[in-house]
């Protein structure tokens, strides 16, 4: 699958346009949160990916034998231990005829992999949104325009769940006006996913994703606007990630 590189893409995704006082606006959205929760119609409430919208989704980037340590995306285990949260959730999903039952195990395992990458407080704050879930009605499940567990997925755009090359890149973007200060926490948060999902391809991919990220803070602001700098840094996460 084709990545597109996050530079290229920073630009084109913030739709950062220069104002006559030099400041920069973000005029394609208008909520730090409701870019970083689902945007699909599936009950598995994971956020999009990458920093600043990267064109890989979840269902792009993994399949159901890809593993990251001893976690297996296609039967919910962890370890060889049966996964208790996933396993309640799929139940219900299956309980309520879901249309998302049938994959259930296998995005839930995967969201649970990608969210303890920051950190075991991370993966708490996801299994709390999978809770949740699992205690809505069927009616509030499948019902597109429902947000019962609002408050868990907010909870989740926290720095509980960012990493600190993703907190340093977020906070390049703001020194350079290309986002608010309301939005450095969704950017990093939104970064760090992108970068987990990196961990579920493979070790390779995760440390050439990373030290590209990392490579973002040392450039100019003029670099960042322009989609320059990193080259190497680059081509190696594109090699890495093929």
């Amino acid at each position: 699958m084709m990545r597109t590189p996050y530079l290229l893409t920073l630009t084109l995704a913030l739709a950062c346009t220069a104002k006559g006082d030099g400041s920069t606006t973000d005029e394609t959205t208008t909520d730090p949160a409701s870019e970083a929760t689902s945007g699909n119609e599936s009950t598995i409430d994971t956020p999009t990916t990458g920093p600043d919208t990267p064109t890989s989704t979840t269902g792009d980037t993994t399949t159901s034998d890809t593993t990251t340590g001893d976690t297996t995306t296609g039967d919910a285990t962890t370890g060889g231990t049966e996964d208790a949260v996933c396993a309640a959730l799929c139940a219900h999903e299956v309980e309520c005829d879901s249309p998302f039952a049938e994959s259930c195990l296998e995005d839930c395992a995967q969201a649970r992999a990608i969210a303890a990458y920051p950190g075991e407080a991370c993966l708490a704050l996801q299994d709390e949104v999978f809770a949740c879930q699992t205690a809505t009605s069927c009616e509030e499940l499948l019902d597109p325009g429902a947000s019962p567990c609002e408050a868990e997925n907010w909870a989740m755009i926290s720095d509980a769940c960012t990493s600190e090359q993703c907190d340093a890149y977020a906070a390049r973007l703001l020194e350079c006006n290309f986002i608010d200060e309301d939005w450095q926490i969704s950017r990093a948060y939104e970064c760090t996913y992108f970068v987990a999902e990196a961990s579920l391809k493979s070790a390779a991919c995760l440390e050439a994703t990373e030290a590209s990220i990392a490579c973002v803070p040392g450039l100019t602001c003029e670099q960042i606007d322009a989609g320059t700098g990193c080259d190497a840094e680059k081509q190696a996460e594109d090699e890495a990630c093929l």
